[in-house]
């Protein structure tokens, strides 16, 4: 009896055991087939499913051909043939294997146009089993200097010569194109099997580029971009590689600049007739001032410079002032399509200052002389005028000479007393100067009535103030002239004169060295006046 109890337990326990392993088998065929569906990845795109050949399908030998476009909505490829040129349009799907050259799964949307494949057709007929990169063939990526024989169906590259089919296929950017537009400037890609090229695509092409509009630059020079520089012909036809490039054209004093994109196969016709002596009668100045604050006067008008100027060709009088500078006259010449002007003006210490010379005398008798008093000046010293310019040489810097219209002169409309160089006197500087009495016969031709006669004043045009003085600092041994009148050596660094009320012109002069002149404004404030001026 015990014997019998003792049995049937064990026959529990082996049943006990047996339903845990079902069940541990059953757990693991459930993880298996939900568990591996979580784990697929949202929206990723599933790598086709390649072939498995089996002994019950057979497959003909791999056709080469070039893959050249998708139907994704129909689901065919379409192909070339190498060896017969045939075009095919071939369905696929899922189960079609899809490989690179190494044999690793592609996606359909990963073939590009223009690759060379292996397909693999069912036995004795055109349904595709499989599509492989073909690892047979060569190719050359994004070379230039290939010649193209046409009419012997041949490429020359790196010194070697290969032949080509007519149904060779030729795409630029995806599109068909024509072998024989391939020039050896552009950059192409070929891939080929041994001594045959089947595929070209045109990397870079070729644009073509004329000018319209020349007849003033025939002899001139026309520069794309950085290519070398071609002369200017009735008929001139280049061949340009497509981009955007800066074309300019020259021709003497003419010149011009302007952008053009060429587009492969396109001509493009540029008009450069803007740049011709149409337009060579204005030109473009770019000003530079500073301070930048600083007011600029073209034959008296304010003008705005934060943009190019655009003047007639010919002298045009240039002022540039600011309050607390030293103002800047001049006299600038438009010769040309494109020029820069660069001003710069010095301070003035802060203080105001003027002083119109050394004469003492009223003008309260009869002068018989020319270039009476401090007339008789001119003042074509200097193309600086001490001031820190760059001006194309076009300038010519005339302080208080005739290219600077008369500010100053109250008397006669028919005297030349101003200050102003309007005359032709030939020297004479300062003849009659402190004369007290008698007529003044200077040498110049300028008709100026009256003699001097004491007093404090000089040229009629400043009145003195003999309580205060102006201290010119300069460099040691140069003369100063006030109004083109003689003030005195500067000595030690410094000259002090006895202070004159209005605009003065300061002409500063080494012996053999250029002048520098500057234009200075004196208030009657009851205060010397110091001035440091540029050395």
């Amino acid at each position: 009896m015990k014997h019998k109890k003792k049995q049937d337990w064990s026959k529990l326990v082996i049943i006990g055991g047996i339903v845990v392993a079902l069940l541990a088998i059953f757990s693991v065929v459930l993880f298996t087939v939900f568990g591996q569906k979580e784990k697929k990845v949202k929206g990723k795109e599933p790598e086709p499913t390649p072939i498995v050949k089996d002994s019950s399908t057979a497959y003909d030998d791999a056709v080469m051909a070039v893959y050249l476009e998708t139907d994704t909505l129909r689901n065919k490829l379409k192909v070339l043939e190498i060896d017969s040129g045939e075009t095919l349009w071939l369905d696929y799907h899922g189960g079609t294997s899809i490989t690179d050259k190494y044999g690793q799964n592609l996606a359909v949307s990963q073939l590009l146009s223009g690759q060379i494949v292996d397909l693999f057709f069912k036995q004795g007929t055109k349904e595709l089993g499989g599509l492989k990169i073909s690892d047979k063939i060569w190719e050359a990526i994004g070379v230039t200097d290939v010649s193209v024989n046409p009419e012997a169906r041949m490429v020359s590259f790196h010194g070697t010569n290969y032949t080509y089919p007519e149904h060779v296929t030729v795409l630029y950017h995806g599109e068909p194109a024509d072998i024989s537009d391939v020039l050896s400037m552009d950059y192409v890609t070929l891939r080929g099997v041994e001594e045959n090229i089947y595929v070209v695509l045109i990397n870079q092409g070729h644009g073509y580029l004329e000018l319209s509009g020349e007849e003033d630059f025939i002899g001139g020079t026309i520069s794309v971009g950085t290519t070398a520089i071609e002369k200017i012909t009735n008929d001139l036809r280049l061949t340009i590689k497509e981009g955007t490039y800066p074309v300019t054209v020259r021709n003497k004093n003419m010149e011009g600049t302007k952008e053009a994109t060429i587009v492969r196969g396109q001509m493009l016709k540029c008009n450069i007739e803007e740049f011709g002596m149409a337009a060579i009668m204005r030109g473009r100045v770019r000003f530079s001032i500073k301070p930048e604050s600083a007011n600029l006067y073209i034959d008296g008008v304010k003008t705005n410079y934060i943009e190019p100027v655009e003047l007639t060709y010919g002298e045009h009088k240039v002022e540039v002032s600011l309050g607390g500078y030293v103002t800047y006259k001049g006299t600038l010449n438009i010769d040309r399509t494109d020029q820069s002007a660069n001003i710069t003006l010095p301070e003035n210490g802060g203080f105001n200052g003027n002083n119109n010379g050394n004469n003492s005398g009223n003008n309260n008798g009869n002068n018989n002389g020319n270039n009476s008093g401090n007339n008789n000046w001119n003042n074509n010293t200097d193309n600086n005028n001490g001031y820190e310019t760059g001006f194309d040489d076009n300038w010519s810097n005339n302080s208080g000479g005739s290219e600077i219209e008369d500010s100053t002169s109250d008397g006669d409309a028919d005297s030349d007393s101003s200050g102003w160089n309007n005359g032709n006197g030939s020297g004479g500087s300062n003849q009659g100067s402190s004369n007290n009495g008698g007529n003044n016969n200077g040498s110049g031709n300028n008709s100026n009535s009256g003699s001097n006669n004491g007093g404090n004043s000089s040229n009629g045009n400043h009145s003195s103030n003999k309580n205060n003085t102006i201290t010119i600092n300069w460099i040691t041994g140069a003369d100063v002239y006030f109004d083109g009148a003689f003030m005195g050596t500067i000595k030690n660094g410094k000259l002090v004169v006895e202070k004159q009320i209005g605009t003065i012109d300061v002409d500063l002069i080494v012996e053999g060295e250029e002048a520098k002149s500057y234009q200075i404004d004196i208030d009657d404030d009851g205060a010397d006046a110091y001035f440091s001026f540029p050395k």
